[in-house]
């Protein structure tokens, strides 16, 4: 309902730094507008949210272009209350450990680090392998997980990976070794 208006006001209106203060100001209305109707105001601005940054691409290019910093630094901003805010509740915490104090609590969070750390790399080789391995559609569609390069070798990570110099290859001119992902990776 307010998302049609909304996106016509910011493509309407011509001058960027107005465009910014209404990006900063919709998800407020949002959430109101929501609030007034007994609806759910956090979904509301998630809702006009994804429906704005969908069609982001209308409004004019210097307003991105100021958008994305004035996002990035609220998105800073907004971290950096959060760990503060963490770093208060801190001595709360430890008082509340109890029995588990110093040196045990210590242990017990390197532990659970590791725990989860082993658990990862046990999870992610085999979710990367398996799937190409049991289903041909989806080795035609991304490619044999033999094969020389990684079955999730799209974009940067392939292109880091074609930059390594095979043992073969050491000695190659840098243009035999970027030709590497050429070959491999392009889809």
């Amino acid at each position: 309902m307010l998302m049609a208006p909304l996106h016509w006001l910011r493509v309407h209106v011509r001058e960027a730094l107005l465009q910014n203060t209404l990006s900063l100001l919709i998800p407020f209305a949002a959430y109101a507008a929501a609030e007034q109707v007994h609806a759910s105001g956090v979904i509301a601005v998630v809702v006009v949210a994804l429906y704005l940054g969908h069609r982001a691409w209308e409004v004019d290019f210097a307003t991105r272009l100021q958008e994305d910093a004035v996002w990035k630094m609220v998105a800073f901003v907004l971290e950096s209350a959060v760990f503060a805010l963490i770093g208060l509740q801190l001595p709360v915490v430890l008082k509340g450990l109890g029995e588990y104090q110093g040196v045990d609590a210590a242990w017990w969070a390197v532990a659970v680090f590791a725990v989860v750390v082993v658990i990862r790399f046990v999870w992610v080789y085999p979710a990367i392998w398996l799937p190409p391995t049991l289903s041909a559609r989806i080795r035609e569609r991304e490619g044999d997980p033999t094969g020389r390069c990684p079955s999730s070798s799209r974009g940067p990570a392939c292109a880091a990976w074609s930059r390594w110099p095979s043992p073969s290859r050491s000695r190659s001119p840098p243009r035999a070794r970027t030709s590497r992902s050429a070959t491999c990776c392009s889809s």
